[in-house]
């Protein structure tokens, strides 16, 4: 199987896509985007993608035609694209839909931030890890609060210089890992539980980018 950015668009996008005609009354348009929950549609003519569609268009717009609102000659990708070409585009954060199309500007699929989130999710492992936990690890530091007290007390060694074996400045650092995952975590699950609202979006970069710098400043994300 070819690498996750490897994998052709076609594995990944939603077709067949939802679109909205260019000469489409722009209450369409609002009613296809509150049945499907969507902030974006691809705009066509005769069945080419030439627009696209936004809720920030819409919002407050006169009585009109999709035309007349759409943003045109939108940013897509060709059908034969692989994952790394859209993630890159999605990952620069202006685009959170991207349109695919055959030879000849026909549309025949979607590509969302949140296909890309979930297909990720699917790559995830499932087995256990290879080595489990001593025996009352885990059940002793469900503990919140038991923990902190841990983690106090590994940063009084840690400064103190009481640290031979690195014990304290190893629990530090995981403890650290950890509170940026979570933060990456709660971002990522607000933004797939609130419509990928603008700000959602935001504070999930964000999130992830502290993590970036404080786990693997190294770490490619979005990018060949």
């Amino acid at each position: 199987m070819p690498a996750m950015r490897d994998l052709s668009i076609d594995r990944v996008m939603t077709t067949p896509p939802v679109v909205v005609d260019a000469h489409a009354p722009l209450e369409a348009a609002r009613a296809l985007m509150a049945e499907h929950r969507f902030h974006h549609l691809p705009v066509v003519r005769a069945g080419r993608l030439v627009g696209i569609l936004g809720a920030a268009e819409l919002a407050g717009a006169a009585p009109g035609l999709v035309a007349d609102a759409m943003q045109p000659d939108p940013v897509s990708v060709p059908i034969r694209a692989r994952l790394r070409e859209a993630a890159a585009i999605l990952g620069a954060g202006s685009f959170h839909s991207l349109p695919v199309t055959a030879p000849g500007g026909a549309i025949v699929g979607v590509v969302t931030s949140t296909d890309l989130i979930r297909l990720l999710v699917d790559q995830l492992p499932t087995t256990a890890p290879d080595r489990e936990p001593a025996a009352g690890a885990t059940r002793r530091f469900a503990d919140a609060d038991e923990l902190a007290r841990a983690v106090l007390a590994a940063e009084r060694r840690h400064v103190a210089g009481d640290d031979p074996e690195h014990l304290a400045a190893a629990l530090l650092y995981l403890d650290a890992k950890a509170r940026n995952l979570e933060a990456v975590l709660r971002a990522a699950d607000l933004y797939l539980h609130s419509g990928q609202g603008e700000r959602e979006h935001t504070a999930l970069v964000r999130a992830v980018g502290r993590a970036k710098e404080a786990i693997r400043p190294d770490l490619q994300i979005g990018r060949a």
